[in-house]
């Protein structure tokens, strides 16, 4: 069973590798997945992130996780807070080589990596030069650049969840290419079910679109809800956490859609292809609202592969690409119209095509899983 702590507790074990990230484990799928590739590998792990709520996450007498405890919900006080808790308790977080899972712990990882003389690692999993969450607020944005190209140069290793990433970080800061670690999930069996439809008492007849993820402006929810009031038998249900949910609401009441407008909060990440599997198309239509949104390569589109159902998508570089190779649902321009994007769910709920749907889901599965990804992580992580 893991190790729980908290800072204050933390003792004076040397672990091979720690990582750093502004989010409890259990949220955090990518780093789940990459600290439980180096606990198979036989490699201890200590994790330093938010408290959690579930400590059941991690099974494994080779990893501490230890949590820290934040009084601050306003992101630049809790940000600051973070980093000041673990600068004054640097010198009992030791490692010989030090994960920053993101661009937000890169300062403080660099600080703890340079204190102990370990290798430093960097999970630039956003273009965060032109995030889309801030693409409206140019002070911020500006922020962040200066901070990725201040501790950038001091990374012995550099790595993004897609290739478009990559070469931008490449000509942007002058660095080597850094390797690709894509977001995919586990290679899984997943059986149809109807667990959406039970959990919501929804009638055997509806047509379930789901989104799962982050809710947030620029991930296709608002642009679809306009779609609703022309698919009388279809359920939009948002699987997620974030600030636009009761936009999404208030607009849905607009609209007249309401009734078919559902949400659950976050789902524990072992959880989630089970509910992925009971809806009927997925949506991943994500709006090029900044480049970090132009490249995404979402990881819900690989859990709507691995679930087997059909995706709306959007017509963006390295998402065309995985169409144009399995054509695993519909593609639509960002700016589609209600009625084109009507006519794309209307094929995905199309039973005559289902079987040429999940045909494409399972060449993606098993092209895309994470079993793929474990020969580059254990690449970056093998000392040089």
């Amino acid at each position: 069973m893991a190790e729980w702590l908290t800072l204050q507790d933390a003792g004076d074990r040397i672990f091979d590798h720690c990582f750093v990230v502004l989010n409890p484990l259990e949220r955090d799928a990518r780093t789940l997945n990459i600290i439980r590739t180096l606990l198979a590998d036989g490699q201890s792990v200590c994790f330093v992130g938010l408290a959690s709520d579930d400590h059941t996450v991690l099974e494994n007498d080779q990893v501490t996780i230890i949590e820290v405890e934040t009084r601050f919900t306003r992101f630049y006080r809790f940000w600051i807070d973070f980093q000041w808790r673990l600068f004054r308790h640097r010198n009992k977080i030791k490692a010989k080589t030090y994960w920053s899972e993101d661009l937000y712990s890169l300062p403080i990882t660099s600080r703890l990596s340079r204190n102990h003389k370990g290798r430093l690692i960097y999970d630039s999993r956003e273009v965060y030069s032109a995030l889309g969450t801030i693409h409206h607020k140019p002070w911020r944005q500006t922020f962040f650049s200066g901070l990725e190209k201040h501790y950038i140069k001091q990374c012995d290793r550099i790595f993004t969840s897609g290739e478009l990433d990559s070469e931008y970080l490449k000509n942007r800061y002058d660095i080597d290419l850094p390797a690709v670690v894509m977001n995919v999930p586990h290679k899984k069996e997943v059986k149809k079910n109807d667990k959406i439809r039970e959990f919501w008492g929804l009638s055997a007849d509806a047509n379930i679109l789901l989104y799962q993820g982050m809710i947030g402006r620029g991930r296709g929810m608002l642009p679809v809800l306009e779609s609703l009031s022309l698919l009388d038998d279809v359920v939009l249900c948002l699987l997620g956490d974030g600030g636009l949910v009761h936009h999404i609401k208030r607009r849905a009441k607009e609209l007249g859609v309401d009734k078919r407008v559902q949400h659950r909060e976050w789902v524990p990440y072992d959880e989630l292809l089970e509910w992925t599997s009971s809806a009927d198309a997925g949506l991943a239509f994500i709006e090029p609202v900044s480049l970090s949104y132009r490249f995404a390569l979402p990881n819900k589109l690989f859990e709507y592969a691995m679930a087997g159902i059909p995706a709306l998508i959007s017509d963006l570089p390295a998402m065309r690409k995985i169409l144009d190779e399995f054509p695993m649902g519909e593609i639509m321009p960002p700016d589609a119209t209600p009625e084109m994007m009507t006519n794309a769910i209307r094929k995905l709920m199309n039973p005559e095509l289902r079987d040429e749907y999940q045909e494409a889901c399972k060449k993606v599965a098993n092209k895309y899983c994470w079993e793929n990804q474990i020969p580059i992580i254990l690449n970056l992580a093998r000392p040089t």
